[in-house]
């Protein structure tokens, strides 16, 4: 899915760069650097276009593929589908925040040539997700409270069924007791879909990465 912004003056210019906005982990475009990108963009004259990843800002999900941070394709179908009403020689500028910045990058390093984007700008991301298997402070610190809000808004709220459905009892009760992003990524993530392990995930989720398939 996505949200559009057109400009504050209501014409659309065929001739400035269009934003293509990829918003954080549990985001949408209601996330206020997201709405502070687009205010000021859009005050300029530009158009702005932001992605909502699968299932957030309650857009329905068909089937069992649900969200996850290596997947690159629905930023290329989302950009293809922009792409085919730009004006010829219009820039379309990719822009990610957090999770988006890292799927950003990632979508760049992996298409490479075949890129839809003409620039891109990562924000808060990372090249190497395999580091996170490092950060014990972040896992502490920070990221219960995000682990918190993860369970109950993308996993209980939305997908529970879908996790009973593909998790054993014993993974489903260690997936509600996680306290780090990182165990839920054990079995939201890569129990889920079917990953060899975390690591192997967070292969995927690397720019620098260039051997994952």
């Amino acid at each position: 899915a996505i949200d559009i912004a057109f400009p504050t003056n209501r014409e659309h210019s065929s001739t400035k760069p269009i934003y293509f906005i990829l918003h954080g982990l549990n985001g949408g475009s209601h996330e206020e650097y997201v709405r502070e990108l687009v205010i000021r963009r859009t005050k300029e004259g530009h158009t702005c276009i932001v992605m909502i990843a699968r299932g957030l800002s309650d857009t329905p999900v068909f089937g069992f593929n649900v969200f996850h941070g290596a997947r690159v394709s629905d930023v290329d179908a989302s950009a293809k589908a922009i792409r085919k009403g730009l004006a010829p020689n219009q820039m379309l500028a990719g822009v990610g925040y957090s999770m988006g910045a890292i799927i950003l990058s990632n979508y760049i390093a992996r298409s490479g040539s075949k890129c839809q984007l003409d620039s891109g700008i990562a924000v808060s991301g990372g090249l190497d997700m395999r580091e996170n298997l490092n950060f014990q402070r972040s896992m502490r610190l920070w990221q219960p409270m995000l682990a918190q809000s993860l369970k109950e808004d993308f996993i209980m709220k939305k997908f529970d069924g879908r996790f009973r459905l593909r998790l054993t009892k014993e993974e489903h009760l260690s997936l509600m007791r996680a306290s780090s992003v990182s165990e839920i990524d054990v079995h939201a993530i890569v129990t889920y879909n079917g990953f060899d392990s975390l690591m192997h995930y967070y292969t995927g989720k690397s720019s620098e990465s260039n051997h994952f398939t």
